[in-house]
């Protein structure tokens, strides 16, 4: 029976009793005396329960008990003595006093259960509240509260940061003012919505900031129920549109003015999206396309082939490994067909697999590549017509000049009595002019070569001591002229050609062009991890900085070659020698002396690639 807790025990927990008690005690005085009644008095002890105050039951067993003894006393005689029944008696007044005591201890604790979860429900409801508020006032969105005359309940950090009001500038005062003039009929229908119970959701509106800016928002309308469920006000969430609506016109923008063709589709290859590239490319407006399949863009002898594209993008996008990308072939609508290059990535949105397609017509470039491949193949006739050439120069036209230098011996053998002193000189005059036009012809086909005929010098590893040691043997020192060389190239491995054949030009440069007897010239090395860099220093006269960029071009000398012999070619071999590897060339001159500085790749590997790459394509 459930326990009422009022400060007065009700009708019925003191008239049922007492009409119930009436009657027992009337049974019992009319039966014999041997016949016990009084056991019907201990059920009237339980409604002493229907009291606020626990004790009401032993007022119920007190009254049981006196009635029970009473009835012994006016009971009719019967063969049973008085000392018997009183002992019967007795032994029920107990019976009464100990259910009224089990009744009362029962009530106690559960009192005390019932208050400690009552307390245990408080706490959680407490901390349920604590954290919801939390929620709320961390929440980015504005949550407000109203009464349904529209004031303002609450306000939280969100609806602060959206409006510029503080909690105690808002709260108590009327919805009205956050919402412009023209748009209050809206509020008076929200209202009317929350009144009857419907909700409002996603609703575009538009507010007003505290500066008296609008707001374009989004509203959420819920109404608030009393524990009855009677409706007493209304719960709006509020978010900003304005920054999204922006953030969305922007990246509509972007993707409609890329210079890509972008397009989506859904997972059974329906076109989505057709920006305006697409349309430029395949000559299709965006109406033509949406809701239509991928297909129509595409050849249909290529059909399968396209598929597999989408479906290794799926399964890129599970593994996530990216995009897949292949070159396709593209159809316009007028059915001309075009190569392009398409990237294809799978993603999920809301529940659903949808593809981004980015294509790009690659026509141009395949017209770019094919020209490159013919200027390649043009360039490989070029170079085979430059090895006939230095070929033919290095026999054909060597030929007669050693024809010329042996017939002005015969002549000078067969005239030597003939001859006068201005002949003589004129006629080594001719010799010398045949072995310049030979050193020539040798460092154009030497020249010729560079960067597409190899041999084994140029994989062979030395140390550096030992290659400096080979360039001083084959250059040809005067004797007042000192030639050091710096001790970091003890540490080095380098290749033996074509880098020998660099510092033994520009060593030898610095002794020919020296413009005093005595000298000094320094070669020195600045290792590096990915490329080293040499100089070769020298005290001569230096060169003057209207000629400096033009000393590596071929034929270029700075003194007649009456007076200093040499092709012109050997700082052009220089350069190309370097540049063909990888590195860069530099000179530095300001007044006396001179600095040729050059870089060179450090490791073995670079200069392999360097030799194959610029190797391949020329003719064996």
């Amino acid at each position: 029976m459930p326990y009422q807790s009022t400060t007065r025990g009700s009708t019925v927990a003191i008239w049922v009793p007492a009409l119930l008690s009436i009657a027992v005690f009337i049974a019992d005085t009319r039966t014999p005396r041997g016949v016990v009644l009084c056991t019907a008095y201990i059920p009237l002890i339980y409604f002493g329960l229907q009291f606020s105050r626990a004790r009401m039951v032993f007022l119920y067993a007190a009254i049981a008990s006196i009635m029970t003894l009473a009835g012994a006393f006016l009971k009719h005689p019967s063969a049973v003595t008085l000392w018997m029944l009183l002992t019967n008696r007795i032994v029920n007044v107990a019976v009464i006093w100990w259910t009224a005591e089990q009744l009362f201890q029962h009530r106690v604790v559960r009192e005390v259960l019932a208050q400690q979860e009552l307390m245990a429900l408080r706490q959680d409801a407490a901390g349920k509240a604590s954290l919801l508020a939390t929620i709320v006032d961390s929440s980015d969105e504005a949550i407000i509260s109203k009464s349904l005359d529209g004031t303002i309940k609450s306000w939280n950090r969100g609806a602060e940061r959206i409006f510029g009001y503080r909690e105690d500038e808002v709260v108590g005062r009327p919805i009205s003012m956050l919402i412009p003039t023209e748009l209050l009929q809206q509020e008076a229908q929200i209202l009317d919505a929350m009144v009857h119970g419907r909700a409002i959701e996603h609703f575009e509106t538009v507010r007003l900031h505290k500066n008296g800016s609008r707001i374009e928002v989004s509203i959420t309308v819920s109404p608030i129920r009393d524990l009855q469920g009677r409706v007493i006000g209304a719960s709006k969430n509020l978010r900003e549109v304005g920054s999204r609506k922006g953030t969305e016109a922007m990246l509509a923008a972007v993707v409609n003015n890329a210079i890509d063709g972008l397009l989506t589709l859904d997972e059974a290859c329906n076109i989505e999206t057709f920006n305006r590239s697409c349309q430029e490319m395949f000559g299709y407006a965006e109406s033509e396309v949406v809701g239509r399949n991928i297909n129509m863009l595409l050849p249909e002898r290529y059909y399968s082939e396209h598929a597999g594209y989408f479906a290794d993008a799926h399964r890129s996008a599970e593994s996530r490994n990216g995009a897949s990308r292949a070159e396709v072939n593209g159809r316009r609508k007028d059915g001309s067909v075009f190569p392009a290059d398409l990237s294809v990535s799978a993603f999920q949105l809301a529940g659903n697999r949808h593809f981004s397609a980015i294509i790009r017509d690659i026509t141009e470039k395949k017209r770019a590549e094919e020209e490159a491949a013919n200027y390649t193949r043009a360039l490989v006739r070029s170079n085979q017509a430059l090895d006939e050439f230095a070929y033919a120069a290095s026999h054909d036209l060597k030929a007669p000049l050693r024809v010329i230098d042996n017939a002005s011996k015969w002549l000078e053998e067969d005239l030597e009595e003939h001859l006068t002193g201005e002949i003589r000189e004129n006629m080594q005059m001719l010799r010398g002019r045949v072995k310049r036009m030979d050193r020539l012809l040798n460092d154009l086909l030497a020249y010729s070569r560079i960067g597409r005929k190899t041999d084994a010098d140029f994989f062979e590893i030395v140390s550096g001591d030992a290659l400096m040691k080979d360039v001083l043997s084959m250059v040809t020192s005067p004797a007042g002229f000192e030639i050091t060389v710096d001790p970091a190239f003890a540490g080095l491995s380098l290749c033996r050609m074509p880098l020998q054949q660099i510092l033994m030009n520009l060593v030898s440069n610095a002794i020919k062009h020296h413009d005093r007897k005595t000298g000094r010239i320094d070669v020195i090395v600045d290792p590096g991890e990915k490329m080293h860099t040499f100089e070769v220093r020298d005290d001569g006269p230096g060169i003057d900085p209207r000629f400096q960029a033009r000393i590596f071009d071929m034929f270029q000398t700075l003194k007649p070659r009456d007076q200093v012999e040499g092709s012109g070619m050997g700082l052009a071999m220089v350069r190309k020698n370097v540049e063909v590897f990888g590195g860069t060339v530099a000179v530095e001159s300001d007044g006396r002396g001179s600095i040729f500085r050059f870089t060179w790749p450090a490791q073995q590997p670079d200069i392999e690639r360097a030799v194959v790459a610029s190797t391949a394509g020329a003719p064996a």
